[in-house]
């Protein structure tokens, strides 16, 4: 990891992940997971998940259109046939997208050098949002936990913590959260409003989520993932305002 400077145009990111009901609201149809190993993954205020990044970006065009704003996103209906290559990006759009992931980390650090969204301190994390902790161990002995507890052992209602110094909640834990770039190697010079790789196949993902070991909560780590991969982590969150992408996926 080379920490590096990055400068990204305005841009307004949604306070929350994206919950069941919006999501059911303008699609029709939850595609969450229902449960873990017993413990229930649907409910109206939490996250929704299970989804790809094609999911995700049909989502923020058919969110777009139904309160009036001009989709973010041109070929969204070829983007599994072509592995999102027909994806286009029109910087010109006033709709919702997804956040490059400069603008994720921006949202995240907040303008500091902390290691979770709103603390370094592994013990207070918890009070800043859903990770693996002494509920989860609880309930799964095996798995590896942040020593301090945030009352929830799977997922948690969007919201339910402390927000980051940006006012933003569920940065660190809950759902991974797609964005919008291909996945790969940080850059070590200066940019602006990076848009990840130009080629391969893999999307970015960040934030932790409830069922992650401390170290892949931190908001340095970085996730690529098949952009046609789902899961009981994969979530979304979504932001307004139209940076000129590089070019790129």
């Amino acid at each position: 990891e080379v920490q590096h400077t990055v400068t990204v145009s305005p841009f307004a990111m949604a306070r929350t992940e994206v919950d069941q009901t919006l999501w059911t609201g303008v699609m029709g149809k939850n595609p969450s997971s229902s449960d873990y190993q017993g413990v229930s993954l649907l409910g109206d205020r939490l996250p929704v998940q299970n989804i790809t990044w094609c999911d995700a970006v049909g989502f923020a065009n058919a969110l777009s259109e139904k309160v009036g704003l001009r989709a973010a996103y041109t070929g969204v209906a070829d983007c599994v046939a072509t592995n999102t290559a027909s994806v286009r990006w029109n910087a010109a759009a006033t709709g919702w997208r997804l956040p490059t992931e400069a603008e994720w980390e921006y949202a995240g650090r907040a303008g500091t050098g902390f290691v979770y969204a709103g603390t370094s301190d592994v013990k207070v994390v918890c009070g800043f949002g859903n990770v693996a902790d002494a509920s989860a161990k609880a309930k799964f002995s095996g798995w590896t936990t942040f020593d301090c507890d945030d009352h929830s052992a799977g997922l948690a209602p969007v919201g339910t913590y402390r927000p980051n110094g940006r006012g933003v909640y569920d940065l660190t834990g809950n759902v991974y959260e797609w964005a919008w770039d291909g996945y790969a190697t940080y850059p070590t010079g200066d940019s602006t409003n990076p848009g990840g790789a130009a080629t391969g196949s893999r999307r970015v993902f960040r934030g932790g989520s409830w069922i992650v070991v401390p170290a892949s909560a931190r908001l340095a780590d970085r996730w690529g993932n098949d952009p046609g991969g789902r899961g009981n982590v994969l979530g979304l969150r979504l932001v307004l305002g139209a940076p000129v992408p590089p070019p790129g996926p």
